[in-house]
């Protein structure tokens, strides 16, 4: 995997030890990496953020807008 250039990447996950996990491995490959724990505070941070995330990585059942 090609290490990043500090792009800013979603994590839309309600299990802790999984957003825990992608964190870590992501962070050693050098993005920036912002949690969100639900549906609703990960569209929060989307629409204040937008221009900043290369990429959002997100559970389907999520709760607070699935």
């Amino acid at each position: 995997m090609e290490s990043g250039k500090g792009e800013y990447i979603l994590i839309v996950e309600d299990n802790l030890e999984v957003s825990s996990l992608l964190t870590e491995i992501l962070t050693t490959f050098n993005y920036n990496i912002i949690v969100a724990g639900d549906g609703e505070s990960a569209l929060n941070l989307y629409l204040a953020n937008k221009p900043q995330f290369a990429l959002v990585l997100s559970d389907l059942g999520l709760p607070k807008l699935g």
